[in-house]
């Protein structure tokens, strides 16, 4: 099972909320991980600076009480293997929060979402889906308490290696995208283990040029028939593959290779089937129908209406650095 040592939560006043850090703490002691509480506060803007003489003294005070808060948050969820650290910064959340990411080698960030106007995730939830080096888990902040009941692991499956020369794609898919795989479903399987979970792994495929052929009329609908099935065949077996590697307890598993673009099958599928927590990679990928892709795993971020928990592969470098 993969397990978390390091989790760093984002706690700013009211979020996440005691139910909720209840449940993060008793999660972290089954992982055996250590817990810090950080919190940022943002430096006045500038015009207020220039109507309050006295902004760096108010900034400090606000530095000092939010600090006092933490340390109370964290006192009243002390567990016996591990204290709760706690830390107050000033800047910009996403910013600061990635570099203490960076300075405590984290492995896990998690944060309730802010949502802005329509969509689920606001300013700084993007910066760090995009820019955050370690895993990020973003709560739902209507369900922030509740156990994940249903956990829903978005693959990009490989095709074996001679369909891969074949196709003449080895060297578009980089090594590590199969390895990202792997880390998504065990993070999946470990996260569905400890919550008691159903775990949906949901692969979605497409045949390129499909519509087309069948408009146009100059192929046989038999032949495309039969183009179709073939892909469809080859996606399944890259799918098995991946299960082959990844064992997974066949008791709440269920499987789902579906037809679409992958952003419309992921968002239709956490909808109707209630999903609490989406598990998926969000680095882009080229070069494969029916990948993911970092405009793709936005374009989810943007629509779904469940926690969310964020992964990147082990050699992916963010654009953040601590000299910065």
């Amino acid at each position: 099972m993969h397990r978390f040592a390091n989790i760093l939560v984002c706690s700013r006043a009211g979020s996440p909320t005691p139910g909720a850090m209840r449940r993060l703490d008793d999660l972290a002691a089954k992982s055996g991980a250590s817990i810090e509480l950080m919190d940022v506060i943002e430096p006045f803007p500038w015009y207020t600076r220039l109507m309050l003489p006295r902004s760096k003294e108010l900034q400090h005070l606000r530095a000092e009480h939010e600090a006092a808060r933490l340390d109370a948050f964290a006192a009243a969820m002390k567990r016996k293997e591990h204290n709760v650290a706690t830390k107050v910064a000033s800047g910009r959340p996403g910013l600061e929060l990635i570099k203490e990411v960076l300075r405590g080698q984290y492995d896990l960030l998690v944060k309730v979402a802010e949502p802005d106007h329509a969509t689920s995730f606001g300013s700084t939830d993007m910066r760090l889906l995009r820019n955050c080096p370690c895993p990020v888990l973003l709560l739902h902040p209507e369900t922030q308490e509740k156990a994940f009941q249903k956990i829903l692991v978005a693959v990009d499956p490989t095709p074996e290696p001679d369909v891969l020369d074949e196709l003449h794609l080895r060297e578009e898919i980089p090594p590590e995208a199969h390895a990202l795989n792997h880390t998504l479903v065990r993070l999946a399987t470990a996260l569905a283990e400890l919550e008691g979970a159903e775990l949906h792994l949901v692969h979605a495929w497409s045949a390129p040029g499909e519509d087309l052929l069948r408009v146009e009329g100059r192929v046989a609908h038999t032949e495309v028939d039969t183009y179709v099935t073939s892909l469809w065949e080859e996606h399944r077996r890259a799918l098995d593959r991946l299960l082959a590697e990844c064992p997974i307890s066949q008791a709440r598993r269920h499987v789902h290779l579906i037809k679409g673009q992958p952003a419309d099958v992921l968002t239709e599928f956490a909808r109707t089937n209630g999903v609490d927590l989406m598990v998926m990679g969000t680095v882009v990928r080229t070069g494969i129908p029916g990948l993911l892709i970092g405009n793709t795993a936005e374009t989810v971020f943007h629509r779904v209406k469940c926690s969310i928990l964020a992964v990147k592969p082990e050699t992916f470098v963010s654009p953040v650095t601590l000299d910065g």
